[in-house]
């Protein structure tokens, strides 16, 4: 299900996912998202849901793909750059996360926009 980003909210999209439903929206860029834990040895209390904050410099270190694409009817240039993430809105669900950037002819990136999708099996 493609969803709007006005209507990426928990209480939307807890319900369907449950119910086996994939969803793909554009989220906010300031989205609290965090790389999966690492498998920690066993110990008393509950497992961690969340890894280390990706923030900026994390994201700069994401490998990005360069690809052309027909966007408003011409071939423009796009850096992706996509991780499974965990949001903490979905309350540790993981989910892939996709920065999308069009690039001018001088290289220089425009706003990157954040696409979240719940089927971590996509590859971009």
């Amino acid at each position: 299900m493609l969803i709007d980003a006005w209507f990426i909210r928990r209480s939307l999209m807890l319900p369907l996912i449950a119910q086996g439903v994939r969803i793909i929206g554009q989220i906010r860029r300031g989205t609290a998202l965090y790389l999966p834990p690492e498998a920690a040895p066993k110990r008393r209390g509950p497992k961690c849901k969340y890894g280390p904050r990706i923030d900026a410099a994390m994201l700069e270190a994401l490998p990005a793909t360069v690809m052309e694409l027909p966007l408003y009817g011409k071939v423009r240039t796009v850096r992706l750059r996509s991780v499974i993430a965990v949001a903490r809105f979905l309350r540790g669900l993981p989910a892939r996360a996709v920065w999308c950037e069009r690039l001018q002819p001088d290289h220089i990136g425009s706003r990157a926009r954040l696409i979240l999708a719940t089927e971590t099996s996509l590859l971009c």
